[in-house]
């Protein structure tokens, strides 16, 4: 069977992925966002661009299985703007967050991490009552959720700690300031769903009816 409704922004966003690497691969820093190089490019286009074939294959295949989640819980339009704000703001808190530095060099920020973590950050609130069965034990997709959100902050604290640390702990700050804003964003959109529920479930008063004489 066709999923109702195609997860069109999801896929061009997976395609643009794909471009880019192939497009620039030669050069992908260009793209990257850091302290000593921020530009306007560098913020609104560092999330489009990846690192090594590896980078692009595992997030854009968790980009395809979360974008297509959260595009089918809410419209086309919001999971474009969602993933755009949560792409921009979560490359902004690395910025603040982490260190800037490993070995004495500036770390520069690639890939589409801070947008994937706030599709996995939403789509868990929104969907905190779902639960998978593991052998005979049943796990929360919100514990699940928790617990990576935990290995996120503790990776990105050590790379405070260290100046040693590989590349990727310093990036965790992007994951966990996406995790952050999915987090916000899935609490309100909860919010608003049981407000307006409620108000479509709310049961009218009874009209009482004159008799005629």
């Amino acid at each position: 069977m066709k999923p109702k409704n195609f997860p069109v922004v999801t896929a061009v966003f997976v395609i643009i992925n794909i471009i880019f690497y192939a497009l620039f691969k030669g050069n992908p820093n260009i793209f990257a966002l850091s302290r000593d190089a921020l530009t306007a490019k560098s913020i609104f286009l560092h999330y489009l661009m990846h690192g090594s074939p590896a980078s692009l294959v595992i997030y854009t295949c968790f980009l395809a299985v979360f974008g297509t989640l959260f595009e089918h819980l809410v419209s086309r339009r919001q999971m474009l703007f969602f993933y755009l704000a949560g792409s921009v703001l979560s490359g902004v808190f690395y910025l603040a967050a982490s260190s800037g530095t490993v070995r004495g060099a500036e770390v520069s920020l690639l890939g589409c991490g801070g947008g994937l973590g706030a599709l996995i950050g939403a789509c868990g609130i929104i969907c905190k009552k779902v639960s998978f069965k593991i052998k005979s034990f049943v796990v929360p997709v919100m514990a699940l959720i928790g617990f990576c959100f935990c290995v996120l902050i503790l990776m990105a604290l050590s790379g405070i700690a260290s100046p040693c640390v590989p590349d990727n702990y310093q990036s965790s700050w992007a994951m966990v300031g996406g995790y952050l804003f999915g987090v916000s964003y899935g609490y309100r959109a909860m919010k608003n769903g049981e407000q307006l529920l409620a108000r479509k479930t709310k049961p009218k008063g009874k009209k009482t009816s004159k008799k005629k004489r």
